[in-house]
């Protein structure tokens, strides 16, 4: 099965929001709320990050 990078990258993107999210809601004493705000963003970003990579980016 063909899987573009774009979709890897995106996914990356979203990793890397809903983590930041989640140690900033623990520094803040305030994890619901920064924990939806990052897996809002991170999906946000990761549809951006994916239909803005090339349609020829091809892994196996």
């Amino acid at each position: 099965m063909k899987v573009k990078k774009g979709f890897f990258r995106a996914l990356r993107v979203f990793f890397l929001f809903v983590i930041g999210a989640l140690v900033l809601g623990y520094i803040y004493d305030n994890i619901q709320l920064a924990a939806t705000i990052g897996v809002g963003l991170g999906v946000l970003w990761m549809g951006v990050a994916y239909f803005n990579a090339e349609e020829g980016e091809e892994e196996e």
